[in-house]
């Protein structure tokens, strides 16, 4: 045991003084080993941009900045510099680890070299400054500047290299970058993507969907003045959040709503339709279904509004009682393909209906024919009297109804025949008889002379001419008759002085209805400042116009083919001057 104690301090003592020996010098400093040729490289900006994150042999190195520079191979003039000096990189240092590269970096460093002489675009300048200068104090860690170039340039400029490096530098200035990178949509894939979030449906969907449009604002026109296709995004949206909206200033132009921008335009392409007792309109069949659903409640429109140094576009809330009164209420507020599509439905009714007079009339049951007529054209007069389109949809039933339409002549001979009209009168009445078949009628289709209904201005013989032949040939008794009578000419006078007064009172009529719905939709809109009485008022005066423009509307056609039918063209052409039109039929 003793031996052993002795003998650790001596193998200490032996080791202490017999260090191992020093390595040898080198041949080239003497104190350190010599550097390999990979390290003998001095990295450049692109190379450490390149490998920024990797970690793995020299040879997967070389295999991942091999993908970085075949990124280049789209880079454009100046920016090409990049290409360049990774792609000389690589060559110098990864040619012997993979060769089966080189022949393709060589050729793209040829082109790199050859492009980056060029001048500079816009575009490269813009991100050189970002990388080099900074982006000013009001933007230090320039990622708004980075964003904006990304937006702008990033379709044209953008190389996979130049954004690392964009998005690198911006992370270094961030107290925290989280996961910032770089967004390369471009404003029109933006304003896409805004318009996708217009369709949202519930309102905490379209709260998100608002931070769509916030994206192009602040990347594609400035927070100032939007282009007014996003201003009406961002009504849409914000309505669908059951939000209301300031006036939003807009580019002077376009002042009008290209197609596509709103689901639901006004036919003049000024705003469109928001929002329908509280959902939103997808389309224009869905508007109009929403329509005729909602009472009570309120309809949500967008419009452009052009002032003196201002576009806006503005959100404005209207009561919508019913379908057919915000109509006749707001006739310049038709929305673009509404009134075709109104016309459809209007067609589909009445084919509907004269189907079933014709039925009626091949069954030998031609009074319960004309009865199915009557109802299907005097719900639709209106439209009828308007509405090519609706009058060349029906022309085909002109055989099929004829049975039906001459029952109506049978039932004004068996009026005029009893002695009941004489004189005056009875000419007016035989008169109108042949030359307006639904005249004359009450709208419980019994014949009654003078009747105020629109059917009083149909002339059937331009799109049912064969069964007005044969409507008129049942008359020709009573015709004949009439024909033997002389109209009093005080009673002509009288009826063409009343026709002229008639048109004087619908022309201002129609003056007032115009005024009130603009006095309405400048309310609605928040243009003028308007209490509940003032839109009371409104509302009346425009009720109460369209009431009297109707009546003296159908007046004005008892006249002119009745009493004073010989003047019927003097009439028109004082209807015409007075504009005695009714918009909405």
């Amino acid at each position: 045991m003793r031996r052993l104690q002795i003998a650790i301090p001596l193998l200490a003592l032996a080791l202490v003084a017999c260090p191992p020996p020093k390595p040898k010098p080198t041949e080239n400093d003497g104190l350190t080993a010599p550097k390999d040729e990979w390290d003998a490289i001095s990295r450049t900006p692109e190379w450490l941009h390149a490998t920024a994150g990797f970690s793995g042999s020299r040879k997967a190195e070389c295999d991942e900045v091999l993908k970085w520079v075949k990124g280049e191979a789209s880079c454009k003039g100046a920016i090409c510099a990049h290409g360049r000096d990774l792609s000389r990189e690589w060559l110098a240092r990864c040619e012997k680890l993979t060769p089966a590269g080189a022949a393709e970096v060589k050729a793209l460093s040829e082109r790199f070299a050859a492009s980056a002489g060029d001048a500079p675009s816009e575009c490269a300048t813009k991100a050189s400054e970002i990388l080099n200068e900074g982006c000013g104090k009001a933007d230090p860690t320039c990622e708004k500047g980075a964003q904006l170039w990304a937006t702008a340039c990033g379709k044209s400029d953008a190389t996979p290299l130049l954004v690392r490096a964009l998005e690198r530098s911006v992370r270094r200035k961030m107290e925290d970058p989280g996961d910032f990178a770089l967004d390369p949509r471009t404003c029109d894939e933006l304003r896409a993507f805004m318009a996708e979030g217009t369709s949202c449906a519930q309102q905490f969907a379209c709260e998100d969907m608002l931070k769509r449009v916030e994206l192009v604002r602040a990347r594609c026109e400035g927070q100032d003045r939007p282009a007014l296709a996003t201003a009406f995004a961002e009504l849409a949206i914000t309505a669908g959040a059951l939000k209301t909206s300031p006036p939003i200033p807009v580019q002077p132009t376009p002042a009008k709503l290209m197609p596509g921008e709103t689901p639901v335009p006004f036919a003049d392409a000024s705003g469109g339709a928001l929002l329908v007792c509280g959902e939103r309109p997808t389309d224009l069949g869905k508007y109009l279904a929403q329509r005729r659903a909602c009472e009570g409640e309120a309809l949500v429109l967008g419009k452009v509004f052009v002032r003196v140094r201002e576009v806006e576009a503005r959100m404005g809330s209207f009561e919508h009682p019913s379908d057919a009164l915000f109509a006749q209420r707001f006739p310049s507020l038709v929305m673009a393909g509404e009134r075709e599509a109104r016309d459809k439905e209007v067609i589909a009714a009445l084919d509907a209906a004269l189907s079933k007079a014709a039925a009626l009339g091949q069954e030998g049951r031609t009074l319960e024919g004309a009865f199915e007529l009557f109802k299907g054209v005097m719900a639709h007069a209106g439209a009828i009297q308007r509405s090519a389109a609706i009058r060349a949809a029906i022309a085909g039933r002109d055989e099929a109804i004829l049975p039906a339409l001459r029952e109506l002549a049978k039932a004004k001979v068996s009026v005029s025949s009893r002695g009941l009209l004489a004189g005056n009168e009875f000419i007016v009445f035989v008169n109108r008889a042949l030359a307006r078949p639904f005249g004359d009628f009450s709208l419980e289709f019994s014949v009654q002379q003078g009747a105020l209904s629109r059917g009083v201005t149909l002339e059937t013989a331009g799109f049912w001419p064969k069964a007005t032949e044969a409507y008129v040939d049942a008359l020709k008794n009573v015709a004949r008759e009439a024909s033997r009578k002389k109209l009093d000419a005080k009673f002509h006078h009288d009826a063409v002085v009343k026709g002229y007064e008639d048109a004087k009172i619908c022309g201002e009529a129609e003056k007032a209805h115009r005024d009130a719905e603009q006095g309405l939709i400048r309310c609605a809109f928040g243009v003028d400042t308007c209490d509940a009485a003032k839109v009371a008022a409104l509302s009346k005066t425009s009720d109460d116009s369209r009431a009297t423009i109707e009546q003296a509307y159908i007046r004005l056609h008892l006249a002119i083919s009745g009493p004073a039918a010989a003047s019927k063209d003097e009439v028109l052409q004082a209807m015409l001057a007075r504009e005695c039109d009714p918009p909405w039929w």
